[in-house]
C-alpha cells in the first residue's frame, strides 16, 4: 500500500496503528525494496546541504560596519580635499574587504567539509530486522530506534517509549501532556514542555 500524505501535526493527532496505517507500514517497519522506493520518490531527509558561495560571503563582507565607517571616511577625506588621506584610507578599505573576503570564503569551505562530514546514523527496522541506517535515508513509514544521546529525526512520531523526558527550553507552554507522548494529541494543541 503506497504512503498517503501525513503532515506532522496529523500524524501527533492520530493513534499509533492509525499512523502506520496511513503510512502503509507497521510495526516490523517497511521491507528494504518499499524504502528504496519512497526513497526515490520523496528524496533524501535533509533540509539542505551547506555550500560556501563567494556571492553572499562577498556581500556578508561589504554590509561591515567597519567597511561602511572606511567609506564614510574617505568620501569625507575626498570631499574636504584631503586626496592623500582619501587615497591611503581607500588602499586600506580595499585590503580590508579583500582579506575579509579571503578570510571568509576560507571558514565557509572549512564549514562546508565539517558539514558534509558528519553523519549521523539510527536503527531502523525493515522487515521486522535492526539494520544501522543513515538518518538522511528515513523516509515516510520507516520505524527507527532511538537510544539514549542519538540525534532524533525530524518528522518522528513516537510509537513507544521507556523513561521517556524531553527539554524545550525557550517554548511557551502547550496544552497537552508529555508524559505520555504515544497519546494523540488533539489537533490545534501542541504538548505541553
Amino acid at each position: 500500500m503506497p504512503a498517503a500524505p501525513l503532515g506532522v501535526a496529523a500524524a501527533g493527532a492520530l493513534a499509533v496503528p492509525g499512523v502506520l496505517a496511513r503510512l502503509g507500514s507497521d510495526r516490523a517497519g517497511l521491507t528494504a525494496a518499499e524504502a528504496a522506493r519512497r526513497l526515490r520518490a520523496h528524496g533524501a531527509n535533509a533540509v539542505r546541504s551547506h555550500r560556501a558561495r563567494a556571492f553572499p560571503v562577498r556581500g556578508r563582507q561589504l554590509r561591515s560596519p567597519v567597511l561602511v565607517l572606511l567609506v564614510v571616511t574617505a568620501c569625507a577625506s575626498f570631499f574636504v580635499g584631503e586626496r592623500g588621506d582619501a587615497v591611503i584610507t581607500g588602499v586600506i578599505l580595499l585590503a580590508a574587504a579583500g582579506l575579509g573576503f579571503v578570510n571568509g570564503y576560507r571558514a565557509e569551505k572549512a564549514a562546508e567539509a565539517l558539514h558534509s562530514g558528519v553523519r549521523h546514523r539510527c536503527v531502523v527496522l525493515r522487515s521486522g530486522h535492526p539494520r544501522s541506517a543513515d538518518v538522511t535515508e528515513l523516509v515516510p513509514g520507516a520505524v527507527a530506534g532511538l537510544q539514549l544521546g542519538e540525534v532524533v529525526p525530524a518528522g518522528v512520531r513516537l510509537l513507544a517509549t521507556a523513561g521517556w523526558s524531553a527539554r524545550s527550553r525557550g517554548r511557551p507552554a502547550n496544552r497537552c501532556p508529555r508524559r505520555n507522548p504515544r497519546r494523540p494529541c488533539p489537533p490545534g494543541r501542541r504538548r505541553r514542555s
